[in-house]
């Protein structure tokens, strides 16, 4: 598990200054992970989905799972802090 800052070559940096990223073998982490932001947050969807949400821009957090990458991206400071208090 890797943790980032998106800058503008990431998806999602206008609405996300976070990301987690986990390794193929790293799954079972990231449905963890996954489901503790649904518990703590909510509700949220895919990254690529968040666009057809009406409140798609109010999301504290929300991932992505394909064959490319896994992550999770965390809207701000706040998120961040509550994730490395949890998982670091």
């Amino acid at each position: 598990m890797k943790i980032g800052k998106l800058d503008r070559r990431h998806n999602g940096h206008k609405q996300f200054k976070y990301y987690v990223r986990f390794l193929t073998f790293e799954m079972e982490q990231f449905f963890a992970v996954r489901n503790w932001c649904w518990q703590t947050w909510g509700p949220s969807a895919e990254l690529d989905t968040i666009r057809y949400l009406n409140n798609g821009n109010d999301l504290k957090w929300a991932w992505i799972c394909d064959q490319y990458t896994t992550k999770i991206y965390l809207a701000s400071d706040t998120e961040y802090q509550w994730f490395v208090l949890k998982w670091k």
